[in-house]
């Protein structure tokens, strides 16, 4: 027999590395369930784990929620958004402008008129069309979103006449 008081629940959130630093002890949550979509819960943050998950560079931050009417469940599914003072700012791009040349996502930044540099990028979230960029791209800089294919295949050209 497992005896549990489900008068308030534990919801466990993974928090990327980058966003940890804006996460505190007592803040407030907000969590949606799929189960109730038109209900959003507010609970507070209990707990920041000290240790990263070494392959999502995520930690696990406990966040405390009233449930007395006892409608969530144990092992529920949810989305957690933590609302914070310091927005963290960071270049997004619309995945059409994304391409892999030898394995590893790529832009097309425009140095020029027409011209334009091949850069590696590391990527975050993806949503709507749109993806992060973490790594490799300042803001402001110019991407090609619509020709990215044609200068992939260019670049691929040219290299493999220089081989031959």
């Amino acid at each position: 027999i497992t005896i549990a008081n489900l008068g308030s629940v534990w919801v466990i959130a993974s928090v990327y590395e980058r966003d940890l630093g804006r996460v505190k002890i007592g803040q407030t949550a907000e969590i949606s369930f799929v189960t109730f979509p038109a209900r959003t819960f507010s609970g507070r943050i209990t707990q920041v784990a000290q240790r990263l998950d070494p392959e999502t560079r995520t930690a696990k931050v406990r966040v405390e929620v009233e449930n007395r009417d006892r409608q969530l469940r144990l092992e529920m599914f949810g989305a957690v958004r933590l609302p914070t003072q310091d927005p963290r700012v960071v270049p997004a791009i619309p995945e059409t402008a994304l391409q892999q040349v030898d394995g590893k996502n790529t832009v097309f930044v425009q140095t020029k008129a027409q011209e334009f540099q091949r850069r590696e990028v590391m990527l975050g979230h993806r949503a709507d069309g749109w993806v992060e960029v973490t790594h490799g791209l300042e803001p402001g800089e110019r991407v090609d979103t619509q020709g990215s294919f044609y200068l992939k295949s260019t670049l691929l050209k040219e290299t493999l006449q220089e081989e031959h």
